[in-house]
């Protein structure tokens, strides 16, 4: 299921995965499921690309995760520490759009069953 992973690097993802809570996970998955609505385009910025669906994934955070607004923008701060999410540039500082990385992805397969269900 995994691959080729060794020891190391198997653990240092496990240990990602250890510092993330179950609702940080979530929000994750959650816009995990906008970009895969709204993939990359080369003809369109990932500034655009994001802006098309910000307001909808901070609104489904806030009615499905019970996330008060205000603590939207803290939390997705918290979440760059992991490496999991990174703030694109060309936005003020006091906002962080930003879109998934490969260090998502590749923690992904660790906790997506077989089925494709959140483990």
């Amino acid at each position: 299921m995994l691959g080729e992973i060794d020891f190391l690097e198997y653990e240092e993802y496990l240990k990602i995965l250890d510092e993330l809570s179950y609702r940080e996970i979530e929000v994750l998955f959650i816009l995990d499921e906008y970009e895969t609505q709204f993939p990359k385009d080369p003809d369109v910025s990932n500034l655009s690309r994001i802006g098309n669906f910000w307001d909808n994934f901070t609104k489904d955070l806030s009615e499905n995760l019970h996330i008060p607004h205000e603590e939207i923008y803290p939390l997705l701060t918290r979440l760059e520490r992991s490496g999991c999410y990174v703030k694109l540039s060309g936005f003020t500082s006091s906002n962080t759009r930003g879109e998934l990385t490969p260090t998502y992805y590749k923690l992904k397969r660790f906790i997506i069953r077989e089925d494709g269900s959140f483990a």
